[in-house]
Order: structure tokens, then C-alpha cells, then sequence
């Protein structure tokens, strides 16, 4: 969103450092999605399992997005247990064909 201040160019209302103010779509306002719902609506979508892992990891983990992961071993070596619990529970939900109604 922008305003226009004096002299009718548009302006960022905010200050440079403040963060962006969130997306209001038309339709929302609703529930966040789960993450088991994200897992089978990915598939539903055709997406590989490694993608969907790779979404529900980023989705747990938003301050790990562009950045590079942690050098301390314990720390890399709990993620990467994480990363795997994850896509073995994607590729079970999978081989089972997602979600059932």
C-alpha cells in the first residue's frame, strides 16, 4: 500500500526498517493450514517428497530461510533427524495417497 504525501507521488507509509505489513487477500481470515493438511494437499498437487519436506521443514523453521544451516554438529545433526522424520512421514502419507474423505 501507498500514499501519496505533498506533492502527489506515492510513498511507502512506513519507515525502511519496519517490516512489511502482512497480505490481507479477500478470501482469508480463515484457519492457518496444518501441517498434515499441507502434506496432502502437496501431493494431491504432485509435488516429489523431497519438495514437500523440504515446505513443512521451512514451514518449522522460517529463521533458517536463506541462511546457511548451523555449523555446530549437534545442532546439524538434530536438524537433519528432523528433516528425516518429516519425509518419512511424507512418503508414508504418500505411498498411502494422501488424504482420504
Amino acid at each position: 500500500m501507498y500514499l501519496l504525501n505533498e506533492e502527489g507521488l506515492a510513498q511507502w507509509p512506513w519507515k525502511d526498517d519496519w517490516p512489511a505489513p502482512p497480505i490481507l487477500l479477500p478470501w482469508g481470515g480463515g484457519r492457518s493450514l496444518t501441517e498434515d493438511e499441507i502434506i496432502d494437499d502437496e501431493i494431491k498437487r504432485g509435488a516429489s517428497v523431497n519438495d514437500v519436506t523440504n515446505r513443512v521443514f521451512g514451514n518449522r523453521h522460517p529463521e533458517l530461510r536463506d541462511c546457511r544451516l548451523p555449523r555446530s554438529c549437534q545442532e546439524l545433526e538434530r536438524l537433519q533427524r528432523e528433516w528425516a522424520q518429516i519425509r518419512a512421514k511424507v512418503a508414508t502419507k504418500k505411498g498411502q495417497g494422501g488424504r482420504k474423505k
